[in-house]
């Protein structure tokens, strides 16, 4: 039998804690920072470590890289980044010339 509540159950929110920022936002938030140019995966981890939200989430995953990596591939597969060559990505689709 269904209740009329059929919410997802799950961990409350804390009273008074703001919500956190998501890895997807800090990615775009540092490919879109470093413009229309191209950036090499060292370089986005580095700008990623340096990201206040970042090292706040950083504290539950000790995998950041990984993620970054998962995070811009889907960010690919949205056409919202493009890997240029392996290691090396930029923001928005390859234009046409």
């Amino acid at each position: 039998m269904t209740t009329p509540n059929n919410k997802k159950r799950g961990r409350p929110p804390k009273k008074g804690a703001a919500r956190s920022t998501s890895w997807r936002s800090i990615v775009l938030e540092v490919l879109d920072a470093a413009g229309p140019g191209e950036l090499t995966l060292a370089q986005i981890y580095a700008s990623v470590a340096d990201h206040p939200a970042a090292q706040e989430r950083a504290t539950t995953n000790r995998h950041v890289p990984a993620k970054v990596r998962q995070v811009l591939q889907r960010l690919r597969d949205q056409r919202k980044a493009t890997c240029v060559r392996p290691g090396v990505w930029q923001v928005g689709s390859p234009t046409s010339s």
